[in-house]
């Protein structure tokens, strides 16, 4: 319990709640001048004795003179607290504390919060008197705000005649809830059914008051506003106002003021002081306010809180105002939002009750109760209630009767004079039905009398509506089965049970009785333990709420207060401890064989249904497991490194494992420890063995008879029984080296070398794969030819070997046979690389390829030109050199040349020619060399293009290695004549022309032009020739004409 509030220090008072209290809380006042008490674990006013983790420690006194008188009692006390524990928005939580057993000085009464009962005398254990109370709280505090509870201590009168079963007129439990609510800082309500009223609820049918037992929305608000859960007061609101006469606006004092939700239900009740009131904690909504005098004990009205029991706070302020008031003066439709305050002002009319009622009754059978206290009636129940008291309204004078809430019936209204019983006073009964679907809650009753037509008689609390629950026991999904157990076992979870409550109110588990079934003694149980199963894991975690323990003397029953909300299911366990004197194939049955589970809401034991229920039969196994055998999860052959063999330890029966157990295998040089790796349960237990590195064995065993070990683990079958772990003999039946043959450590695998050489004139080459040992399984050898070899299949070789080679079991080396083909083909020496894959059986070593040479034994061709010399005109376009070979060759032959330089012919300008060197391909005899004649309009000499032979590459030169190709020239020197000077036309007479005359082309030699006159008679020219030589071509010469 953690109070969210830090306070100021004051001083110290004492309050006897018992005698004299405050509405809602104790030293409260609706104008905030006081401000209420609260227990504080952080505020340091309350010693940390007072507190255990937050929770507030209550002590029962059971020995000595204030004892409680017996173990009911005690958990009567118990309940009480868990009752207000269980309010939902209450951060309020309890601790038992260690029992008084000695009488407490008065001199240390301050020290705890003790609970006892009084002496012959009255006297309490803080060394005051209960006078005529039947039970008394005390509480101390300080002054502070608000004022911080130091101390506080419940009594109860020993001559009271409680009792637990309602077989007396008061109930010990409903007395402490009470006194309980006093001790958290609450005073009594004017809610007649409110568990902090004097008035309180019965049903009906007996005089005890069990039905009090219960919480209602009044006491429940109370206890919320005092000790609100985290961000509650932010998500609720509160009502404050005035209520004053409307003849003069006169204050009304202690006006009890009843709030109502939209469906009419009563939620809360409140008191006015001097004209002003308040209401908080108020869920969100839309409400009505009525209000009602306070009257006081003359006045002879039980089922009204009388004013004299009220707070001495309220007191001090005047005696209650009279008023009387009808629906007019009631506030409808008033709003509250949260964390806001709504204003509503109330008014009210002068006067008096005129009607005042002592008792309600109640038709049990053919006979009327009578009680001062409001009715409790189920959903779907239908009674014969009513009133007995003063003015009541008769048939003739009966104005109004009803029972506000809805889903109720009321008819057959009768007196005294047409068949109501005849009481002290006057009686007036009437048949009340509740619908099977009525709102839950409180009532008030509404009564009015033709006769007083100005006034209401209201009663805050008149009924009660209910609904009764249901629990319902089976088997949890967790159930422990059938199963062995071990001598001497300790915490056995023997039953996990569920136990669900009905939809219609939350139910209170108060016993549970517990049964031994089965052929073992339970003298042999030394403790049989009840927890709640929180997580429903079918174990006990550290979170597990212990409800009892104790030891079989025939069925146990554990005393609790256990609450399970409406609806939900909760888990339990039962546990067994044993003391080692089990005989083998005895057999426990823990039984849940009987509930005593009570309403929250009805207050009524309720219905349980699913009884027995039984827990898994354990039958006592005083036999340890043995080994029968060890295997391996593998085919018999050759495993390498990183392989994993699953190592398999087959038990006599199922085990249990927990940790690590582990076995030694014999690996050779260092023994290989193997970890268990497999499921937690089952009669076999795998090692997953991961071969390494150097592991070698040809038949993998485990190294000795003890090689199995628990390593810090266990190994246990399901009674408990620790198992032997002796192995067979290794190599014996029942070994792993008898189960499997398991060789370990692969064999190695290499070529004998990385290559060799032969000439193709051999008939066949081996290359041999060799293992670096015998092994017990064949190795298969997968090979390939690389595609980087030189040599071709078939041309130059096969392969009579197919892939894989095969070195059989016992054997260490197997063959691959080549074959060299002895072709006529001149060239290099080619190769075949054999390329090793992955061994089956074997692991590769090193040498993993073998390149074989095979070399050539024919001749080398030699090439020459196929003739010396050609001759083409210029305007050929193409012409071919042609180099060939004396024979074809298996080679590439390459063929370089170069064009002499007494050639004539330039390149570009009269020929282009290909690149040299010209390549023959192996299996070719011959090759071309193309020169590209140009036909390049120039008249010229013939000119030469001479082709030498270089060196060639895989060929020797042959005969001709010189060709010359002459190119004959086409063309002829071209000239341009243009005028110069004067005129073609000119005087027959006179007058001249000058023409100059110019070459086309470059010539290769001078040229020389003749010129003269077609008609010397007529003209003549002034150069008989021109001459033209390379170097003036292209500068004309003057001829004149004349």
């Amino acid at each position: 319990m953690k109070m969210l509030r830090k306070l100021q220090i004051g001083c110290i008072s004492l309050l006897f709640a018992g005698g004299v209290a405050a509405f809602l809380q104790s030293q409260w006042l609706p104008d905030g001048s006081e401000p209420g008490l609260v227990w504080d674990s952080e505020g340091g006013f309350a010693g940390p004795e007072y507190f255990d983790n937050d929770k507030l420690v209550f002590r029962l006194i059971t020995a000595g003179t204030f004892a409680i008188p017996d173990e009911d009692s005690n958990y009567a006390v118990i309940n009480a607290f868990q009752t207000w524990e269980d309010v939902e928005n209450a951060e309020i939580a309890f601790s038992r504390g260690t029992n008084v057993t000695v009488d407490t000085p008065v001199a240390s009464a301050n020290e705890d919060f003790t609970i006892g009962f009084t002496d012959g005398a009255g006297n309490t254990q803080w060394g005051g008197n209960l006078g005529g109370a039947t039970g008394l709280a005390t509480t101390s505090f300080f002054l502070t705000t608000p004022k911080q509870i130091s101390d506080a201590d419940i009594a109860f009168r020993t001559s009271a005649n409680f009792s637990n079963d309602g077989s007396t007129d008061i109930d010990l439990e409903a007395t402490a809830l009470h006194e309980v609510g006093h001790a958290l800082g609450l005073a009594h309500s004017p809610h007649a059914q409110s568990e902090m009223s004097y008035v309180g609820s019965w049903i009906g049918t007996c005089q005890c008051n069990t039905g009090g037992r219960t919480l209602t929305e009044d006491d429940k608000l109370a206890i919320s506003l005092i000790y609100p859960v985290e961000g509650y007061l932010a998500t609720v609101g509160t009502i404050s106002g005035t209520i004053t006469k409307t003849s003069d606006s006169s204050n009304v004092h202690m006006a009890q003021i009843g709030l109502f939700d939209s469906n009419d239900v009563l939620i809360t009740t409140s008191l006015s002081d001097s004209g002003t009131y308040k209401i908080e904690g108020v869920p969100p909504g839309t409400y009505t306010l009525r209000a009602f005098p306070t009257l006081n004990s003359a006045e002879n009205d039980n089922l009204h809180q009388s004013w004299e029991s009220l707070s001495s706070l309220f007191l001090a302020n005047g005696a209650p105002t009279d008023f009387i008031t009808t629906a007019s003066d009631d506030a409808a439709g008033v709003v509250v939002s949260a964390n806001t305050t709504t204003s509503e002002n109330l008014t009210v009319a002068d006067g008096n009750s005129s009607m005042t009622c002592r008792f309600s009754t109640f038709k049990n059978g053919l006979t009327t109760l009578a009680r001062t206290q409001g009715i409790r009636l189920k959903r779907g129940q239908a009674e014969t209630v009513g009133l007995i008291g003063a003015n009541m309204p008769s048939v003739g004078t009966l104005d109004e009767l009803s029972i506000l809430g809805g889903g109720l019936v009321i008819s057959d209204f009768k007196d005294e004079a047409s068949g109501a019983p005849n009481f002290t006073g006057e009686t007036i009964v009437w048949d009340l039905s509740v619908d099977g679907a009525a709102n839950f809650g409180s009532r008030a009753l509404v009564l009015r009398n033709s006769a007083h037509p100005s006034e209401r008689y209201l009663i805050f609390g008149y009924l009660q509506v209910y609904d009764e629950g249901s629990a319902t026991a089976v088997a949890g999904t967790e159930n422990p089965v059938d199963s062995g157990l071990g001598v001497g076992q300790s915490n056995v979870i023997m039953n996990q049970f569920t136990i669900t409550a009905g939809a219609e109110e939350d139910s209170r588990v108060r016993e549970w009785e517990i049964t031994n079934v089965g052929t073992g003694s339970s003298g042999n149980v030394t403790a049989v333990t009840l927890n709640y199963d929180d997580d429903g894991n079918g174990q006990v975690d550290p979170g597990d709420t212990e409800i009892g323990t104790d030891t079989f003397a025939g069925p146990i029953t554990f005393r609790s207060a256990y609450t399970i909300p409406a609806g939900a299911t909760h888990n339990f366990l039962i546990s067994y401890s044993f003391n080692g004197s089990e005989s083998n194939d005895d057999n426990f049955l823990a039984q849940l064989s009987g509930l005593v589970v009570s309403g929250m809401d009805s207050s009524k034991t309720l219905a349980e249904t699913g009884l027995p229920v039984n827990g898994g039969t354990m039958t006592i196994d005083a036999v340890s497991p043995t080994v029968d055998s060890v295997s391996a999860d593998k085919t018999n052959g050759a495993y390498g490194p990183g392989e994993v063999i699953p190592i398999e330890v087959v038990f006599s029966e199922d085990v249990i494992v927990t940790g690590t157990p582990q076995i030694t295998l014999e690996t050779g040089g260092t023994d290989a420890v193997v970890d268990f790796t497999g499921a937690s349960s089952g009669s076999t237990l795998t090692f997953d063995y991961t071969v390494g590195t150097g592991d070698v064995n040809t038949d993998l065993d485990y190294i000795s008879t003890s090689a199995l070990a628990f390593n810090s683990g266990t190994i246990r079958d399901s009674a408990g029984n620790t198992a032997v772990l002796t192995l067979a003999v290794p190599g014996a039946a029942g070994s792993l080296a008898a189960a499997k043959n398991l060789d370990i450590g692969l064999p190695v695998v290499d070529f004998t070398a990385a290559g060799q050489s032969t000439d193709e004139t051999t008939v066949s080459v081996t290359v041999t794969a060799t293992l670096d040992r015998t092994t017990s399984q064949s190795v298969s050898v997968p090979f390939s030819i690389a595609g980087g070899s030189t040599a071709a299949d078939p041309d130059d070789y096969t392969v009579a070997t197919g892939s894989p080679l095969t070195i059989a079991a016992g054997n260490t080396s197997a063959t691959i046979t080549i074959n060299p083909d002895d072709d006529d083909l001149d060239e290099a020496a080619e190769t075949v690389i054999v390329d090793m894959g992955t061994p089956v059986n074997a692991s590769q070593g090193t040498i993993v390829t073998h390149t074989l040479t095979i070399d050539d034994d024919d001749a080398t061709p030699t090439v020459t030109f196929t003739a010396p010399s050609q001759s083409a005109i210029e305007s050929v376009g193409g012409l071919t050199i042609t180099a060939q070979l004396s024979a074809v060759s298996g080679r590439n032959v390459s063929v370089p040349f170069t064009v002499n330089v007494a050639a004539t012919a330039t390149v570009t300008n009269d020929y282009t020619i290909t690149a040299s060197p010209i390549n023959i391909a192996a299996g070719q005899s011959s090759q071309d060399i193309t020169v590209t004649v140009v036909d390049d309009g120039d008249a010229e000499s013939n000119e030469t293009v001479i082709v030498d032979m270089g060196a060639p590459t895989n060929a020797d030169q042959g005969a001709t290695t010189t060709h010359t190709v002459t190119i004959t020239d086409n063309d002829s020197v071209g000239f341009t004549v243009t005028e110069s000077s004067g005129s073609t036309v000119v005087a027959e007479n006179s007058g001249t022309d000058t023409f100059d005359v110019v070459l086309d082309v470059e010539p290769d030699s001078d040229v020389v032009l003749t010129v003269t006159s077609l008609a010397e008679a007529e003209a003549t020219v002034d150069k008989a020739t021109l001459t033209f030589t390379i170097g003036n071509w292209d500068t004309g010469q003057t001829v004149t004409v004349t």
